[in-house]
């Protein structure tokens, strides 16, 4: 299966170009962003690099997934949920940073499970706060994940002071780093004024199409069945294993409170809502015993994902 990830998404990004109006990502950069850099100015270029990033988010998560055992089997299916899902959201994402944002972040989520693994090890702890807080550093917005950080220590069995102390150090080295780069360019009075810009900037959310509205439900819905499942299972769970979708879940949680408290696009939250929504949906798959219910989410699972295709 992980043969075929790349001419899946090969063939979602052709398809989104005549069915969704997909346009590459532009050459064009945000003039008062924290990191810019020089995008390809070909179309064909902007689609290499929207895959390539999309790829290594795909075989990421079949990395650490089963590599910490968070499902009760080697499986490929996040991978796979994560293509089908991501890759028709991800073409309506605005710009790169939004993307870059998320890898980042799926890094972060990786060390994060290296930590909940090995509890004497302060190493990945500080590289969880280092990548978080440079997804943040492209995309502001996501400032209230600091709080999640903090709070997914606790639920994940690493709670002493050197644990915070190490998290506390990764989530300020960028800022250091950050800081040195604005005082060498002469622009560190300017950093503030650039993060509250980027803060506030856009518009807030507002009515949706009904098309998403019906993925909305139905990506809810099924959550709503994978989270009771996790709960009904606590008991024979894994202490890592249980810690590791707990902390896919908070994830969730907190990524709630991001289009309540700053003005940030729609299909941007919903991406990174699919980084914990394909571990959780594929625990669903692998141990719901009820095979009717598994198949009928599935089918729907597949419809949220074809939405923008049947009702363009």
């Amino acid at each position: 299966m992980l043969f075929v990830l790349p001419f899946m998404v090969m063939a979602i990004l052709f398809s989104g170009i005549w069915f969704v109006d997909f346009q590459p990502f532009s050459a064009t950069v945000q003039e008062d962003a924290f990191i810019a850099f020089s995008l390809p100015a070909s179309e064909w270029g902007g689609m290499l690099l929207f895959g390539f990033l999309l790829l290594c988010m795909a075989y990421l998560i079949f990395f650490f997934t089963n590599r910490y055992k968070l499902l009760d089997q080697q499986t490929t299916l996040p991978a796979l949920l994560f293509v089908l899902l991501g890759s028709v959201v991800a073409i309506h994402l605005s710009d790169i940073y939004w993307l870059l944002s998320a890898f980042l972040i799926m890094v972060a989520l990786a060390r994060l499970q290296t930590a909940i693994n090995h509890l004497y090890v302060n190493a990945p702890l500080f590289d969880f706060g280092a990548l978080l807080m440079c997804a943040i550093i492209v995309c502001p917005k996501l400032s209230f994940l600091l709080l999640w950080a903090v709070a997914v220590l606790i639920f994940s069995g690493r709670s002493t002071f050197r644990d915070f102390a190490a998290l506390l150090v990764g989530l300020l080295f960028p800022v250091g780093l950050l800081a040195f780069w604005g005082y060498w360019t002469d622009t560190l009075d300017t950093l503030p004024e650039r993060y509250f810009r980027l803060l506030w900037n856009g518009e807030w959310l507002d009515a949706l199409p009904a098309s998403e509205c019906i993925r909305l439900a139905i990506l809810g819905t099924f959550l709503l069945f994978a989270v009771l499942l996790i709960f009904s299972r606590y008991a024979v769970l894994v202490v890592n294993q249980r810690r590791g979708l707990f902390s896919f879940i908070s994830f969730s949680l907190f990524l709630l409170f991001i289009p309540v408290l700053f003005p940030v696009g729609y299909y941007e939250v919903l991406f990174l809502f699919t980084l914990p929504l394909s571990v959780l949906y594929a625990h669903y798959f692998i141990t719901n015993r009820l095979l009717w219910l598994g198949d009928v989410f599935f089918l729907l699972f597949l419809l949220a994902c074809a939405i923008d295709y049947i009702m363009p």
